[in-house]
């Protein structure tokens, strides 16, 4: 699921989304394990490093 061009009000300029899905039930898409709380955060900091460098935006979803 990926590059569809959202307004990022941080940068002020469109980046391209990508979605990281984080379940606790078999889903039909790719996703990753939930394992705590702690696991969706630390997602979201890390996410955030890699949209800075890349021009893109990734939404976590839990």
């Amino acid at each position: 699921m990926t590059a569809k061009p959202v307004w990022c009000p941080r940068r002020k300029k469109l980046v391209a989304q990508h979605i990281k899905v984080i379940s606790n039930v078999s889903l039909d898409i790719p996703y990753e394990d939930f394992q705590s709380l702690e696991q969706v955060v630390l997602a979201a900091e890390k996410n955030r490093e890699y949209d800075d460098e890349h021009d893109s935006a990734v939404a976590v979803r839990k």
